[in-house]
């Protein structure tokens, strides 16, 4: 572009955003005022024309933020994390994009200014202008994209939106056939040789918590995988750093149990908002049950409140849910959404073992041959067709596509059978089935009774002071009361409207209840539509 002068000396409008190579490359932007938005889109592109890392985020804009760690075994990883850009990082970023220079009146030159702060805290808050690319998260290892090629090149995926950074090289047919995804499936199973699983469901769930977290790309949303034994020790925590080790090359980070569901909500967002591509709840010992963990687990795209702002913002993230703990419970909405492997080494000091083999030793020197029989199992079961693919599982059809179903392929046993174990070990639901089977036997199906009915029929056929219809009872039956005050009871009494608010959250709710007679049944609480002359809520317990 040529210089243009007016008679002050003072360029004109055509050489303000005048653009030439520095030695260093950099782009040359001149300021002036009066092209405020002007300059923010020269900058904007000048930081893309430099392919800087700089991408849309939950929060805004954020960058990959990365260290080089030793780890323990002398092996050095790169730990990157999805970090929010500040005033003063755009305008390190402005500088490293281009040369800033403003018109000086004195000497009549352009002098070199450092960039403007102005132009930088108005590319951050141009939210729905910027040209750059988001990112859902950080994936430290090759993935399979959602056309089902491997993907090994750093950088952004286009399809899953998740950021490569610092993926290893590995080896692997680009075709791999079943015999060699069955070989792949003898080197995972090689870390989990000194394991003692309860049964073999328990196998699959912790070759499935090995190969998922790799294959995000491909596999928007997965289960919740949980691994449970009786005591501490047993190598619970352990397995979830194997599956770590293998995704990102260290330990498997934490979140651990909070007493408040605030505080456990915290550090689950910010683990979202951070793009951390594999988690674990660690050491819950109890019920486990988070509305927000199941959103995460269900729902692409959920709604948050980061830590110390009042603003809602939108994350679609990749994170791979882990969760472990002594006996550990999951309750109500989370036991469909989970699967549960299960370790016993039928001792009573299982700490005490040594593992031989130091499997996760052998994951961080060799941790490419890891990745690739992950991935090879996956890889192959997409280029036979997938075959004998299973029903889908809801929410997770395509984890069920491609991870569950490739394990059953090569002759595993189906991860999803733990669910059942699961639901099982609901203590909520027992608690449920506990009430409708004490309702069904005192006050029988099918008759309608307000809440305060209840409760005072359950008071007498705990002091045996009377029947459920008046009538004189000649034993005390507490099993009615007993069962309402686990579900709603508090300081040794029952009241009416805690049952009554207790009965909305569970109205048309099926439970199987076990009879006396050795069968089972199917009931439903439900509300009734007639009112009455008294306004009050009645409730019926109905076979299905």
């Amino acid at each position: 572009m040529t210089k243009e002068y007016d008679h002050s000396g003072k360029p004109t409008a055509d050489v303000i955003l005048l653009e030439r190579h520095l030695p260093d490359n950099r782009r040359v932007i001149r300021l002036e005022a009066g092209l405020y938005s002007q300059l923010a889109e020269r900058v904007e592109r000048s930081i893309l024309e430099e392919h800087l890392p700089l991408y849309v985020g939950a929060v805004g804009l954020v960058y990959p933020a990365g260290r080089t760690v030793e780890t323990a075994e002398g092996v050095s990883i790169i730990v990157t994390q999805l970090v929010p850009v500040s005033t003063p990082v755009m305008q390190q970023f402005m500088d490293l994009a281009a040369r800033f220079e403003r018109y000086d009146r004195r000497s009549h030159l352009w002098l070199p200014v450092k960039p403007p702060r102005d132009i930088a805290d108005l590319i951050l808050a141009r939210r729905g202008f910027w040209p750059f690319s988001e990112v859902h998260g950080v994936i430290a290892a090759p993935t399979i994209g959602a056309d089902g090629n491997i993907v090994l090149v750093d950088g952004i995926d286009a399809k899953s939106k998740l950021l490569l950074a610092g993926i290893p090289t590995i080896e692997m047919a680009e075709l791999p056939s079943r015999d060699d995804a069955v070989v792949a499936l003898e080197v995972l199973e090689g870390l989990l040789v000194e394991y003692q699983f309860s049964d073999e469901p328990s196998r699959s769930v912790a070759l499935s918590m090995l190969i998922t977290p790799l294959v995000r790309a491909l596999v928007p949303l997965a289960p919740l995988h949980c691994v449970s034994a009786p005591v501490a020790g047993s190598g619970k925590s352990y397995l979830s750093s194997l599956a770590s080790g293998i995704a990102t090359g260290r330990y498997c980070p934490v979140i651990p149990p909070a007493s408040k569901e605030e505080e456990f909500e915290k550090r689950l967002i910010g683990a979202m908002l951070a793009g951390s591509p594999i988690v674990s709840f660690d050491n819950v010992n109890g019920v486990l049950d988070n509305s927000t963990l199941c959103q995460a687990l269900e729902q692409r795209i959920i709604e948050v409140r980061p830590l110390g702002s009042s603003k809602l913002v939108t994350v679609e993230h990749r994170t791979t849910w882990l969760a472990n703990g002594n006996n550990i419970q999951i309750a109500q909405d989370l036991t469909r959404r989970s699967i549960m492997c299960r370790l016993d080494r039928n001792e009573e000091r299982p700490e005490l073992h040594e593992y031989q083999e130091r499997p996760f030793e052998q994951v961080i020197r060799s941790r490419p041959k890891f990745i690739a029989a992950a991935l090879t199992i996956v890889r192959a079961y997409i280029v036979a067709g997938r075959p004998q693919k299973l029903a889908p599982l809801a929410s997770y059809e395509q984890w069920s596509d491609n991870v569950r179903s490739a394990l059953v392929w090569l002759g595993c046993t189906d991860p999803c059978e733990t669910m059942l174990a699961v639901r099982a070990g609901d203590s909520r639901l027992q608690q449920l089935g506990t009430l409708f089977a004490a309702w069904a036997s005192s006050l029988g199906l099918g008759l309608e009774h307000p809440a305060k009915v209840v409760v005072g029929t359950a008071q007498n056929l705990k002091t045996g002071s009377g029947g459920p219809h008046g009538e004189p009872a000649s034993e005390p039956d507490p099993q009615l009361w007993d069962a309402i005050y686990e579900c709603c009871g508090a300081r040794s009494i029952i009241e009416a409207k805690a049952l009554g608010n207790f009965l909305k959250n569970v109205v048309d709710r099926v439970v199987i209840i076990e009879r006396e007679d050795g069968t089972s049944l199917r009931v439903k609480m439900v509300k009734s539509d007639d009112m009455r002359h008294d306004n009050v809520a009645r409730w019926t317990l109905k076979a299905v």
